[in-house]
């Protein structure tokens, strides 16, 4: 009976310091100390944040502030997990919106950088998530070395059967503002309908410095669109 009841009491003590253990892992503790001090609306900010990263809080401010009847598109320009939970309404499901709301706006122009795949490509992923915000009209190339006036820059994709393609090769040489500018009316390059790669060559050889930009027009240009509420870089617009 003593024995029992010594195991009794040693499997409780167990029980007690592996809950201890995990509370302490888990944060448990300032947690709970946190749910008891703040409301849920100032939880949600503190884990999701208010205009930056998902941007619940300010999802939130325009839902309670506007009412939507609809369920407005919300265009995050960096890759997080999906938003639209926190405002979603299931009765509105099938209603045509005509807000959008803009988050992580990064400014008319969305800048890609672009690693150096082998010794001589650099590796455009048409999964790449910048690009689904970006117009293709117009890409401008940035490169560290200003010494460089002139590039030979040659595009390839894969065909079906993953031999490599060339697309296009356009001879360009550096504009006023540093940069060198190619036009790709219709997106003839393909931008975000395949993976491409791209060879530079300057008059210094090919280029292989990791250190290669490009830079699109954003779609989303704020001059042209009626914005209805701002708060830093997070927007509701009406289309």
């Amino acid at each position: 009976m003593i024995s029992y009841l010594k195991l009794k009491k040693f499997n409780f003590l167990l029980i007690l310091i592996c809950l201890f253990v995990l509370m302490n892992r888990t944060d448990f503790i300032k947690d709970f100390s946190r749910v008891l001090k703040s409301d849920e609306p100032s939880r949600i900010v503190d884990r999701y944040g208010f205009c930056g990263g998902e941007s619940i809080g300010y999802l939130r401010y325009l839902k309670e502030k506007f009412n939507f009847k609809s369920n407005p598109k919300i265009i995050n320009f960096i890759h997080t997990p999906p938003t639209n939970w926190s405002i979603y309404d299931t009765n509105s499901i099938n209603l045509k919106s005509d807000f959008e709301i803009l988050i992580n706006y990064p400014g008319e122009e969305i800048v890609i950088e672009l690693p150096l795949n082998d010794k001589h490509f650099f590796l455009l992923k048409k999964s790449n998530y910048s690009l689904g915000n970006s117009s293709k009209e117009i890409i401008k190339f940035y490169i560290e070395d200003k010494t460089i006036k002139n590039l030979s820059i040659e595009f390839f994709s894969f065909d079906n059967f993953k031999i490599k393609k060339k697309i296009s090769n356009l001879n360009i040489k550096r504009s006023n503002n540093n940069l060198f500018i190619i036009k790709n009316s219709e997106n003839k390059l393909g931008f975000g309908k395949k993976n491409i790669l791209i060879k530079i060559t300057s008059e210094k050889g090919i280029y292989k410095n990791d250190d290669l930009k490009l830079i699109f027009q954003n779609k989303y240009q704020l001059n042209t669109l009626e914005i209805l509420n701002n708060y830093q870089n997070c927007y509701l617009i009406k289309k």
